[in-house]
């Protein structure tokens, strides 16, 4: 296994070691990293993003191969809201569509789904906000798509809209999934909204069974 030069700061473990395959999980706010070996994956482009953002790096497996088995759910009565946007639009439309696919054969019915459309990711959390309050669905999914450019603009925006999601949330006490697909490339987002790594899928039964579990704790 080859050694690679290290990138990273010198307080930082000098260990990263060249991988073939890998994914980097970033957790900001802290300088502390763990000492432990650093799997990139190739390509991405992430090791200036780690050394500006002074991340603490741990790595994993992908949240589809971990992601939880579904549980059995009567979605017959549940309104569901879906907010999506319409930037980067093939991707997007490709993960809508997985989106409404995935709640109709979770047993969601037509009559109780709610589809909204707005420019981009930094209008969800206002669309999720006026769906809350208008149409009080039971759980609300909120769609974007946001691939790295030039400049960090796109890691600002899905910070600020992922943290207003979960405001409007908390202060509605209506569950919001965040279906911001956020991805270092073109190839990674295509992965996920038209690829073998279903996000629409997750995030469809991840809104029924936080729907469920509103209505049940709400008798």
């Amino acid at each position: 296994m080859a050694r690679r030069k290290s990138l990273f700061p010198p307080e930082w473990p000098q260990n990263v070691t060249d991988w073939d395959k890998g994914m980097v999980v970033f957790i900001f706010g802290t300088e502390e990293c763990p000492s432990r070996q650093i799997q990139i994956e190739p390509g991405v482009g992430c090791l200036s993003l780690l050394r500006s953002a002074r991340a603490r790096v741990s790595f994993g497996r992908s949240m589809s191969l971990d992601s939880p088995k579904p549980k059995p759910v009567d979605a017959a009565p549940l309104r569901i809201a879906v907010a999506a946007s319409r930037y980067n639009e093939r991707l997007i439309e490709a993960l809508l569509a997985r989106v409404l696919a995935g709640l109709r054969a979770g047993g969601v019915k037509d009559r109780n789904l709610a589809l909204e459309r707005v420019p981009g990711s930094n209008e969800l959390p206002v669309a999720a906000r006026l769906l809350a309050g208008r149409r009080r669905p039971d759980a609300i999914i909120a769609l974007g798509v946001i691939i790295r450019g030039d400049t960090l603009h796109y890691e600002l925006i899905a910070e600020a809209s992922a943290n207003a999601l979960q405001q409007v949330a908390l202060s509605m006490r209506i569950p919001v999934i965040n279906g911001i697909v956020v991805a270092e490339s073109q190839a990674q987002a295509e992965e996920r909204c038209l690829g073998r790594t279903d996000r629409g899928s997750e995030f469809a039964q991840a809104a029924i069974e936080m729907a469920a579990f509103k209505r049940r704790l709400a008798r």
